[in-house]
């Protein structure tokens, strides 16, 4: 433990003079990984050339422009590293972390991997693959598990393709588990439908040689799994103790009424926070700043009361929000979401490319509705990849 904080204290102090824009060298953060090159190797996981002990720089020996180079681009988080799979070749998430008796990360992570949990199509915490003591610091582990994308990139076409974290936070809370965090930073996706090819873990944009745009399919199509990630602040409440209370903890988002002034140090439901949080979520990712999503205000508005009693509960979430889903129109389903700021031109040229989407979706005769395992109803010579 002691050598995980002065870990800490020493990326904190190399990086106040390192110079962001200097990819020839390391980032001070990106050290600790370097240092691990070797064993991460022997553990049957590779880092990217960047990391390899004798890193010779691709601009330097090859003609082409560093930006173009994919050894140029550092990682963007310290406590979170990408690595290829040796086994078979799958690029994974490495995350930092550092064990302490406040938080069970580890033993959720796989207590939600084991059997039968990960077989259930409604789980939808992100898996971990495995566990690895970081040698020479006590306490400190790496996490391995599928790279990731964020649940709003690629870009969200029609109101079919919507997203809701709902079916996940019940799978929780059906198990006891609170998340107290699941705002829209820890929501992400398995995008490995989308991405046929793969995508570069750093510039998501980019493939993996960062020679080209990622290709990809949209979300009608291929339609990925939306995951929770990190779980640092969730926490097990056991049914034989009572109804479940606890000292409110402030994650991401610290907009939740029971974090706010006095009633940060009073006792509260965090099933019920969590509610806030993916009312929240909805509210600022589609609400407001899309056109046509009142029919969810009014499920919103009762996720978000000031009072955590009277929020509803998952279960009921759940269910108003499948009828709600239920009640609205194929012609709505496939219409394209507007986001309230859009300009004229690029309103016409999505417009435009939409049209065509939705006659290929017509007459592959594919549901306005993506459905995790549901069947593609095209091949590989009848579709294409968007760029």
């Amino acid at each position: 433990m002691a050598g995980a904080i002065k870990l800490r204290q020493r990326e904190n102090e190399y990086r106040r003079t390192w110079e962001f824009d200097n990819c020839a060298t390391l980032d001070p953060t990106e050290i600790f990984w370097a240092d691990q090159y070797r064993w991460l190797e022997s553990q049957g996981y590779l880092l990217r050339p960047r990391y390899h002990p004798n890193w010779i720089l691709t601009w330097e020996r090859t003609k082409k422009y560093i930006t173009h180079c994919e050894d140029s681009y550092p990682s963007l988080f310290r406590h979170v590293m990408d690595a290829t799979r040796m086994s078979d070749g799958k690029t994974v998430t490495l995350k930092r972390i550092v064990k302490y008796k406040e938080s069970d990360e580890v033993g959720i992570g796989k207590f939600f991997s084991s059997e039968p949990l990960a077989s259930d199509p409604k789980n939808h915490c992100v898996p971990l693959l495995d566990v690895l003591d970081v040698p020479e610091y006590e306490g400190m582990v790496l996490l391995v598990m599928p790279i990731l994308r964020p649940f709003n990139d690629p870009k969200i076409w029609s109101f079919g393709e919507a997203v809701s974290c709902f079916q996940g936070i019940q799978f929780m809370h059906k198990h006891h588990y609170a998340h107290r965090d699941c705002t829209g930073r820890n929501i992400m996706m398995d995008a490995r439908k989308l991405y046929p090819k793969g995508f570069h873990p750093v510039n998501i944009d980019f493939d993996y040689k960062r020679d080209s745009f990622a290709r990809h399919w949209t979300r009608t199509e291929r339609p990925p799994k939306y995951l929770l990630i990190d779980f640092g602040l969730s926490r097990f409440y056991d049914p034989k103790h009572g109804p479940p209370l606890d000292l409110p903890v402030r994650g991401i988002d610290r907009t939740a009424p029971e974090v706010q002034g006095d009633k940060y140090n009073e006792l509260s439901n965090p099933f019920a926070t969590d509610i806030y949080y993916a009312g929240i979520m909805i509210k600022m990712e589609f609400v407001d700043v899309r056109f046509g999503f009142d029919f969810m205000v009014p499920l919103i508005t009762d996720m978000t009361q000031e009072e955590p009693s009277k929020r509803p509960s998952i279960d009921e979430v759940v269910t108003r929000f499948e009828t709600i889903y239920r009640s609205l129109s194929f012609k709505l389903l496939r219409t394209r979401m507007v986001k309230r700021k859009e300009d004229e031109g690029t309103s016409a040229l999505y417009d435009f490319l939409h049209f065509f989407r939705r006659i290929r979706y017509a007459f592959m005769r594919i549901p306005p509705v993506p459905g995790e395992g549901m069947a593609c109803y095209h091949t590989e010579a009848h579709g294409r990849l968007l760029t």
